[in-house]
């Protein structure tokens, strides 16, 4: 029987390592970025095996009964996954941790790492986004904290990419199961790239409107057009992966 916690734990733990972050300070730090975003947090410690935090209020998670638990596991997620898609997270996971190779080591500290996949509620499927980023790092490179967001998704397949601030993006390929890396060979138009560079800017979808003279429903065609043509959920996303495409 597979013990799906070992997903979140390291197995090798140096017998050296010394945490040299104060715990406490990093829980209220991440508490305060939840109250910021609002999006379902919870942090995983891998050396310990434990939940360390989550945030006050988890999505579906508060509408979940024990009809809908398929199993005990750190990440309260996964709980409600089936074992369809449990078996698929696991290529996932196993690939990727052997892409780490694919990034230096401050691209590893600071990439994101999304999964889409299905919960189980009320004996249907609901598709979730998962992001997981490094919070703090053993000595040996290894994450010791990674902190979760979840969010709701309109994707209707199990996906996964990993994105590092250099723009580099990688996605999960089922077929070649493992993860390729995604080239943006895209030709922007003057208005996504006009609208791209208001959005570095901090301007929002009104104020965009109003430099470029046209409607904000406009404004929110071309980013719906951006996020397409780079495999995309997110402005903040888009901008990563564009990098000095500007």
């Amino acid at each position: 029987m597979l013990d799906v916690n070992s997903l979140f734990s390291n197995h090798a733990i140096s017998e050296d390592y010394e945490s040299t972050v104060d715990a406490t300070l990093i829980i209220n730090v991440i508490d305060a970025s939840f109250r910021l975003s609002r999006l379902s947090t919870f942090a995983i410690d891998f050396d310990s095996h434990k939940l360390i935090y989550q945030s006050e209020h988890l999505p579906f998670i508060d509408e979940s009964t024990t009809t809908d638990i398929q199993r005990d596991c750190i990440n309260p997620y996964w709980s409600l996954i089936s074992e369809e898609t449990l078996e698929k997270l696991l290529i996932i996971q196993k690939n990727y941790l052997l892409s780490g190779k694919e990034l230096s080591v401050e691209e590893y500290i600071n990439h994101v790492c999304t999964i889409d996949y299905p919960i189980i509620l009320r004996n249907h499927e609901l598709f979730i986004t998962q992001k997981f980023t490094p919070l703090t790092m053993r000595s040996d490179g290894i994450t010791k904290i990674g902190i979760f967001t979840i969010n709701y998704s309109n994707k209707k397949e199990i996906e996964s990419s990993i994105i590092a601030p250099s723009g580099k993006r990688f996605s999960f390929n089922f077929d070649k199961q493992k993860f390729v890396e995604y080239a943006p060979g895209v030709t922007l138009s003057f208005a996504e790239k006009a609208i791209l560079h208001r959005v570095r800017m901090g301007m929002t979808n009104e104020e965009i409107a109003n430099s470029l003279h046209i409607s904000i429903n406009t404004v929110k065609t071309h980013r719906m057009r951006i996020f397409k043509k780079l495999h995309v959920d997110t402005i903040t996303e888009a901008l990563t992966v564009i990098g000095n495409y500007l």
